[in-house]
């Protein structure tokens, strides 16, 4: 049996703020232009594959990788902006279309990095604001958003003691499913998993555009995303739907 995580195992030092951006991906202040050629040939590739007639009204670099907390976990967040109304009248609908297209072209190019950085892509409509901390057009290559270098404010005890109750639930709850035997018994599990699932999506959600990227909420989630167990947490979702929804020759 895995022995129980305590606070003190949780490890907060790659979410501190940097002296300055990646010199990797940026220089003078820039962003280097054989990285940007490249990054508008990605999203001119998804767009095709979109099967819409999409002219973006820009292409924006978000997230960790154009501020000061970058570190080895970073992604390169693509973002494609787009008017969803002008697509078509039915903005939620174009925003679902959108997502499971981004959903399946990320699945698809897991392999695609700059310079060992993931590329994560994301059609955003042009209503959305960006609550990262530095926004850099991809397309016009200038910053829309200059990153502001912060003080190392995370509540780190906080944030230790929070994912360190979700990691040994979420733990709990993945060796509890395979000692189930009934339906209640797994509705209930259901029931949890997506309680506390809920709960560390609306916890980042809430806190980004209050407290910004060091919000304890958006920490604890890159914690449990680091660490494997957001990703655990989601396939239990998937196991118990599939488990709860199939029917067997003794139906």
């Amino acid at each position: 049996m895995r022995r129980r995580i305590k606070p003190n195992d949780i490890n907060l030092k790659s979410f501190e703020y940097k002296k300055e951006l990646n010199p990797k991906i940026w220089k003078d202040n820039k962003l280097k232009e054989n990285i940007r050629q490249r990054l508008i040939s990605i999203a001119k590739e998804f767009i095709d594959t979109t099967g819409l007639e999409i002219v973006p009204i820009d292409i924006v670099l978000v997230g960790s990788i154009a501020s000061f907390n970058w570190s080895k976990y970073s992604d390169i967040d693509l973002h494609v902006i787009v008017d969803f109304k002008h697509v078509n009248d039915d903005a939620e609908l174009v925003k679902n279309y959108l997502y499971a297209k981004k959903c399946a072209w990320n699945d698809k190019h897991k392999d695609l990095k700059i310079f060992g950085y993931d590329v994560e892509l994301y059609a955003q409509d042009i209503s959305e604001e960006n609550v990262s901390n530095g926004v850099y057009s991809v397309k016009f290559n200038h910053w829309i958003k200059i990153p502001k270098f912060e003080h190392n404010n995370i509540k780190q005890d906080l944030v230790k003691q929070i994912s360190t109750l979700y990691i040994n639930k979420i733990e709990y709850y993945e060796n509890k499913f395979y000692e189930l035997k009934n339906t209640k018994s797994f509705l209930l599990l259901q029931s949890k998993v997506e309680y506390l699932y809920d709960l560390i999506i609306k916890g980042r959600r809430q806190s980004l555009p209050k407290e910004g990227e060091q919000a304890a909420g958006n920490i604890i989630f890159k914690v449990l995303r680091r660490s494997g167990h957001l990703g655990m947490l989601n396939d239990l979702k998937r196991k118990l739907f599939d488990k709860l929804n199939s029917i067997d020759e003794n139906y």
